[in-house]
């Protein structure tokens, strides 16, 4: 596995070569007088040169939409790892080495990162949404047993389809225990196992479980913001932001951490206030007709712990919105008066012993068919069976 882990970060660093090593008489002119203080700035453009006006740019923490001149800026903050952009609903998704990358590593001593997009020939009004719920493995028999039985499902599923098709992994990629570090061997790994060209046949974002998180435990009463965001690092270095969004059609699709995050025995669901803070930001640009995909790792339901009500309002906003959820091993739907949530069965089942998960539902994942700004259809599919295989 050290061979893969070396291969990742040599990817990592010709990444950042490729995204800055341009001329900088290539380089799109600011039009834009820059803020002092403001330490992080770009211009986002199409492929053909055209400057984008009302793209969302963000390090995770604030947003800065684009101005007339494509251009966006914001003050670097104390935790801020990687700028991103929000694609817009009429942009493709960039896929770099398999992954949708919309994220440009920051650098102490660069200030100016810009983007650019390719147009769409039409914006994708209906299309279907993959949600693949802890893929969780730990080592390579796991793995062995995720590429052989649930990835040829999956890429027949999606040569099915004939809409446009995007997926998210709703956490534990990887396999970390209370005193085991196994997510440097195992993400890499991963990486290709979720490969959009390679194996997954669609563009797989990814957002962050409990298992994959970086080992270093805390008592839970010398919990620090610092501590929480230092042991996710290992995940935004090989799969990009932890919060995040993009827009496909009709919808506003949002990823988030939502784990308050001591160790590995002592977390619980939650988001920090800075991570709210983010969120209202976000959603600060998005019209309220739209339809939000909220998709976390453990589910919300009606939690009272610590920001949940607060997100669950922001949410509220718009004209209809579904949360995605996995982290329980088991399948659950849960309607409230104005959501719904999907509580998802895993991929890995009961954790890789069998082929079913704790409740008895097979090992798979859902498919959701999205028309306009409405979720109008879904079904469970079972890794290894047809569709209408149902309980």
């Amino acid at each position: 596995m050290k061979t893969f882990i070396k291969s990742a970060i040599m990817s990592v660093a010709l990444s950042a070569f490729v995204l800055t090593g341009c001329s900088k008489d290539d380089m799109p002119k600011v039009k834009t007088d820059i803020t002092e203080g403001n330490d992080i700035y770009g211009v986002v453009t199409d492929t053909d040169g055209n400057r984008l006006q009302g793209v969302t740019v963000s390090d995770g923490y604030n947003c800065s939409v684009t101005d007339e001149n494509g251009v966006y800026q914001l003050k670097r903050g104390e935790f801020s790892y990687q700028v991103f952009v929000s694609v817009p609903a009429d942009c493709k998704i960039p896929i770099e080495e398999g992954q949708p990358h919309f994220w440009k590593q920051l650098s102490a001593d660069q200030e100016r990162y810009d983007f650019k997009l390719e147009k769409l020939d039409a914006v994708e009004n209906d299309f279907d949404f993959f949600c693949i719920a802890d893929p969780q493995c730990q080592n390579t028999t796991h793995i062995n047993r995720y590429m052989n039985e649930t990835v040829p499902d999956i890429i027949e599923s999606v040569k099915s389809c004939t809409l446009p098709v995007y997926g998210m992994v709703l956490g534990d990629v990887g396999y970390n225990t209370y005193n085991n570090d196994y997510t440097n061997a195992v993400f890499p790994l991963m990486k290709i196992a979720l490969s959009t060209d390679k194996n997954a046949g669609l563009p797989l974002f990814k957002i962050m479980g409990n298992h994959d998180y970086k080992v270093l435990n805390v008592p839970k009463d010398s919990y620090t913001v610092a501590h929480d965001i230092k042991v996710q690092r290992n995940f935004e270095v090989t799969f990009g932001p932890i919060n995040y969004s993009f827009n496909r059609g009709q919808v506003h699709v949002i990823g988030m951490d939502d784990m308050i995050f001591p160790n590995h025995n002592d977390y619980e669901l939650g988001f920090r206030d800075d991570q709210l803070e983010w969120l209202r930001q976000d959603l600060a640009n998005v019209p309220k007709d739209k339809m939000i995909i909220f998709c976390v790792h453990i589910p919300l339901r009606d939690s009272h712990n610590k920001n949940v009500q607060e997100v669950l309002s922001l949410l509220k906003e718009y004209s209809c919105f579904h949360v995605m959820s996995g982290h329980t091993h088991y399948a659950e739907n849960d309607e409230y008066a104005d959501h719904y949530e999907h509580v998802h069965g895993a991929a890995c089942g009961a954790w890789w012993h069998s082929t079913i998960n704790t409740d008895g539902t097979p090992n798979g994942y859902a498919i959701y068919k999205v028309e306009g700004n409405k979720i109008t259809d879904w079904v469970y599919k079972a890794t290894g069976e047809s569709e209408d295989f149902q309980l």
